[in-house]
């Protein structure tokens, strides 16, 4: 905050800070980090001097926010803190000291929430993808140790457990102990069983590492052995037996084996860990940075707070503004403007109005954003970055320094107009008071004639009528007051910019039960002058409530008028939407009616040939000329739509689907000019173009006239789930042949047709197609149709032995 501050200065800052209740918002935010180094972040954030700084800071916590509302809740948990470990182990090349396993474990344990944190980042087609997001790309500079990673999780299984398999050796000398263990268990049970009479117990326990029995004390010389140690009463003995010494020497050596090699094995992690001793350094500080950045996002969401505009020009615009330590069911939102087209605002009020509180909520507003923190305000809330922030809020009378309440507050003034410079805040409360009325207001006057002379930004509160004229008076300096109803007797705490206010003291004085003679007395002292001056303000007051009474009512009459064009204009669209339907429903209808009719005609001419192929001068005139009758009145019902849909395609509004970008060739998708639904059969060409079917019907439409399918939204996921099973089903029941053998070539390509719109469906890469050979006619018209079809990569004849000639594969488009 401006290095080249004063010691008072920066004092005076650091106290501004206090007075704001600063300090409060990070004990908030500490409570969202979950982890050590994130809280510690938390503690130590200041508010930035710099814009550029506040802009990223502020894109931090928009775009984590942006994170935890879609991946709905925090996405960074708690992670030990290893820095210390960290550092003893890069310490051990020279000190020759080692990790402990519980240090080792908890490096693991950071290592595997590096990994699983580095899976967050999702790629461009992932439902979380997030364009340029801050908090995707800190997760992005995350180095993953896979090396370390997976020893450690081998070798250390908890914090005080290592592997046996962590080394050959180990498990060679831990072999040994289990044997040796079992041999001493054994020969001990042994003596268990023929001198149960003089135990104490029949068991075997430890003492001091070596296997022991508990005998008697008085039968202590019937087994030779050494004793270890003995009951508090002195009644028992634990008595190791000469038959086991050896075995519990060798033991002894074995623990001591076991004990450097785990020695051994640990010194080898820890010079892995050395090795990487920088990069986990570095996740560390990403790690935390990420979890201060989570924290800023989850107080953000609790606040319901805003990312603000942000100037360095002084200017303040807070919309419906919340104290953040007030309660959210007591606090009163303000809104309050400042340093646009005036750099000074005295708010004047009765007592318990809420001046200071209105006060204290544009400074630490103010700092809060300056420190890269959303502020509880609605949306388009701007706030200034400054240089200086400095107050003068409160009693700071000192008794320690023999200082009156006037005299520190002129202390904390002097330290003001002595740093203030056009890049600074001042919030005083109660300017001037603390001595005679008089001086006090001249004195206040000429301090921000002062402030307005360096162009600070002043923000200040006050009870002096000569201020308020003062302000009534100076160009560059506005009232606000306090609302005050004069008919409940009650502050309603909201900032009125531009209206000077008055103290209602006799007012409230009533309202407190003060004697109507005392408060008449009162009202005969005041002067003429200041008796006039409350009534003009009180006038004010009055024309203001009945604007802002008028002002409503007409709010309301162009909701309520702007609500009936609404419902007028979805009658109307309801209407056409309802006719249109009618006449689509209807050749929908007959289309598809002629559809069955003309392949039920299709299937009987079929039927006829194979059962009469044999027979000779059998005539299927009749019955083609029947099939070409239903196919051409087909074709009407076609041509009606056809004729319908470009003329409702002209009559298109140019209205561009932004959404259409992620249409693409293969998609289903719809019309809403056209009111039809389809299949992209084509790629855009330059002009964004592509080739749009529904039916029969293929039209050239801009991508940006195409919107999703409606019955298909890509959002939906029980929509995407019955899609999948649609074209399950498709590709189940789908045969990758078709058989055209004995069609004529009119017959065989309308089949062909129909086959590759449910290849398309059914996502099948390659399809066979038999034509057989004869004079070669049909084979010919179905490559020439194949030729055409954009739905066709590529299509050849089989190979030999595959039915060659007689038989052609199709790839058809992904």
């Amino acid at each position: 905050m401006g290095g080249a501050l004063l010691s008072a200065a920066k004092d005076l800052y650091i106290r501004a800070q206090d007075n704001l209740e600063f300090p409060e918002v990070l004990n908030k935010l500490v409570e969202y980090a979950k982890s050590a180094s994130g809280k510690e972040i938390c503690l130590n954030l200041e508010a930035s001097s710099d814009i550029e700084e506040v802009l990223h800071r502020q894109k931090d916590t928009a775009d984590t926010l942006k994170v935890l509302v879609q991946r709905d809740g925090s996405v960074i948990s708690s992670f030990p803190e290893i820095t210390e470990s960290i550092k003893k182990a890069k310490k051990a090349k020279v000190s020759s000291s080692v990790l402990n396993l519980e240090e080792l474990y908890y490096i693991r344990v950071f290592l595997e929430k590096i990994t699983e944190v580095s899976k967050l980042n999702p790629s461009e087609d992932s439902d979380y993808y997030l364009e340029d997001n801050n908090f995707y790309h800190e997760i992005e500079r995350l180095v993953v140790l896979n090396r370390l990673e997976k020893t450690l999780s081998r070798v250390v299984l908890s914090t005080d457990e290592i592997a046996e398999n962590a080394s050959p050796n180990l498990r060679r000398i831990r072999t040994e102990i289990k044997k040796v263990q079992e041999r001493i268990k054994r020969d001990l049970s042994k003596i268990l069983e023929k001198s149960s009479d003089i135990l104490q117990e029949q068991i075997v326990t430890l003492r001091r590492g070596r296997y022991v029995i508990p005998v008697k004390a008085e039968n202590k010389h019937k087994i030779p052995g050494i004793v270890h140690d003995s009951s508090q009463s002195g009644q028992t003995l634990f008595i190791e037996p000469l038959a086991v010494v050896e075995a519990n020497n060798n033991l002894r050596e074995l623990y001591a084996e076991e004990e450097r090699e785990i020695w051994r094995i640990l010194s080898d992690l820890t010079q892995l860990v050395r090795e990487d001793a920088d990069l986990i350094i570095d996740n560390n500080s990403i790690m935390a940075k990420l979890d201060f950045m989570q924290a800023k996002a989850s107080l953000a969401r609790k606040m319901k707070a805003i990312q603000p505009k942000l100037n360095n020009k002084g200017h303040i615009n807070l919309i419906k503004a919340r104290h953040p330590h007030i309660e959210t069911d007591q606090v009163v939102p303000i809104d309050l403007s400042l340093g646009d087209g005036f750099r000074s605002l005295l708010i004047t009020g009765p007592n318990t109005g809420g001046k200071t509180v209105s006060l204290k909520t544009c400074g630490l507003l103010t700092l809060m954003a300056m420190s890269g923190l959303h502020i509880p305000a609605a949306a388009n809330s701007e706030v200034s970055v400054f240089e200086q922030i400095f107050t003068d809020i409160g009693d700071e009378q000192s008794i320690a320094e023999d200082l009156s309440t006037f005299s520190a507050h002129m202390q904390s003034l002097v330290t003001i107009t002595e740093n203030v410079n056009e890049q600074t805040l001042v919030l005083v409360d109660e300017l001037g008071s603390g001595t005679d009325p008089k001086e006090g207001a001249a004195l206040a006057i000429s301090v921000l004639d002062y402030l307005q002379s360096k162009n600070a930004v002043t923000l200040v509160t006050t009870h002096y009528k000569e201020l308020k004229v003062y302000a009534l008076e100076t160009p560059g300096v506005e009232n606000a007051s306090m609302e005050f109803d004069e008919k409940t007797l009650m502050p309603t705490y909201r900032v009125l910019v531009g209206v000077p206010g008055t103290s209602h003291a006799f007012s409230i004085a009533k309202r407190m039960g003060l004697n109507g003679e005392i408060i008449a007395k009162a009202r005969e002292q005041l002067s003429e002058d200041e008796i006039n001056f409350e009534k003009v303000l009180r006038e004010i007051e009055e024309s203001r409530l009945e604007l802002e009474k008028i002002r409503e009512e007409n709010e309301i009459l162009q909701r309520d008028l702007d609500s009936e064009i609404n419902k007028t204009k979805q009658i109307k669209e309801q209407y056409e939407a309802a006719k249109y339907k009618l006449n689509s429903d209807t050749r929908n209808e007959k289309r598809s009616m002629l559809k069955q009719q003309s392949q039920a005609v299709d299937e009987l001419i079929t039927d006829f040939e194979n059962k009469l192929k044999k027979l000779e001068n059998v005539d299927f005139d009749d019955i083609k000329a029947l099939r070409s009758m239903l196919r051409s009145e087909l074709k009407d019902v076609e041509a009606e739509i056809g004729a319908d849909t470009l003329q409702k395609f002209k009559a298109y509004s140019g209205k561009v689907n932004e959404k259409s970008k992620e249409l693409g060739m293969g998609d289903d998708a719809f019309a809403p000019s056209l009111g039809l639904e389809g299949t992209i059969i084509t790629e855009p060409d330059k002009q964004s173009q592509v080739q749009f079917k529904s039916g029969q019907l293929t039209v050239t439409l801009p991508l940006s006239a195409l919107e999703a399918s409606r019955g298909k939204a890509k959002v939906d996921d029980k929509s995407k789930q019955q899609s999948r099973s649609v074209r399950s089903k498709v590709r189940s029941n789908f045969s990758p042949e078709i058989k055209l053998l004995g069609d004529t070539v009119e017959e065989a390509l309308y089949k062909l047709d129909d086959y590759i719109d449910d290849a398309v469906l059914a996502n099948v890469e390659r399809v066979r197609i038999v034509h057989g050979k004869g004079t070669g006619a049909l084979k010919q018209a179905v490559h020439e149709f194949l030729r055409k079809d954009r739905r066709v990569v590529k299509y050849e004849l089989a190979e030999f032995g595959d039915g060659d000639a007689g038989v052609t594969y199709a790839y058809l488009r992904a």
